[in-house]
């Protein structure tokens, strides 16, 4: 006999093997059964949830969406998340913001670069106007420089004020005692041209103004109108004004005229 551990021959009967001492005496165990090379494991069982074998399912995506199976040949796009469309509501607030901007600066711009002429143009209206309409001391003050009705009375301006419009009430009752209301009409007032005070204009103003300005202007005028029931037309009306800060005032101390005529050249003077 021999042993089934290491096949080393062995008497017969004996109970152990002289050389590694397994025991002999029983039957050795089967050996566990070896694969067949042609043995092919079966697949675990396919979950409900999958589809059948054999048929192909379109993947979704996390929105829900189904995305078609690749064509040979075709790159697949990553999956990114749609872009946000930009808001309509938005880009119409911006645009209307900038149209309010600009048109705010042709504003601006207006008023500064005809600022003069408007001034000019409302005094004559208001000295006409003031024989027909009973005007108030604001409105009055409203053409005179900051200051300056304060220090060419000596009051303060809320005196200055009342004792203006005394002057005004006592004024229109005149008018209309009179008769004089439908004796001034004003018909027309265009600008002809203006220029800039000289420097030596400007000198001898800041010498008698009792008010600060930046600048100061004469403005010339063609003003048609009705002056105590007959019609005139001024062709050179000559009104000067002065800028303090931003606004226009009349210069008070030349206010409204007649432009004077430019005296003759030396050469054209009549002996």
């Amino acid at each position: 006999m021999y042993c089934y551990n290491c096949g080393k021959q062995l008497p017969d009967g004996s109970a152990f093997c002289t050389n590694c001492g397994t025991k002999v005496g029983e039957a050795a165990p089967a050996p566990a059964p070896q694969p067949s090379p042609d043995y092919v494991p079966e697949p675990p069982p396919i979950p409900d949830t999958a589809p059948a074998p054999g048929y192909y399912t379109e993947p979704q995506q996390p929105n829900g969406t189904v995305q078609s199976a690749p064509m040979m040949g075709q790159v697949i796009p990553p999956a990114y998340p749609p872009a946000k469309k930009k808001s309509k509501k938005k880009a119409i607030i911006l645009s209307v913001i900038a149209l309010l901007l600009v048109a705010a600066i042709g504003i601006c711009a207006y008023l500064w670069f005809t600022g003069a002429k408007r001034k000019a143009v409302d005094a004559v209206k208001f000295d006409i106007e003031a024989y027909t309409t009973h005007m108030t001391a604001d409105k009055c003050c409203s053409f005179y420089p900051p200051g300056y009705l304060e220090k060419a009375s000596g009051m303060t301006l809320e005196e200055a004020k009342a004792e203006l419009q005394k002057r005004l009430d006592q004024q229109y009752e005149y008018v209309q005692q009179n008769g004089y209301a439908d004796q001034f009409k004003l018909y027309s007032c265009d600008v002809v041209s203006e220029r800039s005070y000289s420097a030596e204009e400007l000198e001898d103003l800041r010498d008698e103004a009792d008010f600060k300005f930046d600048e100061a202007k004469v403005v010339i005028m063609k003003v048609h109108a009705m002056i105590e029931g007959e019609d005139k037309t001024f062709e050179k009306l000559e009104a000067h004004v002065v800028r303090c800060g931003l606004k226009w005032y009349i210069n008070p101390y030349m206010g409204i005229s007649e432009a004077k005529e430019e005296a003759p050249a030396y050469e054209d003077w009549d002996y």
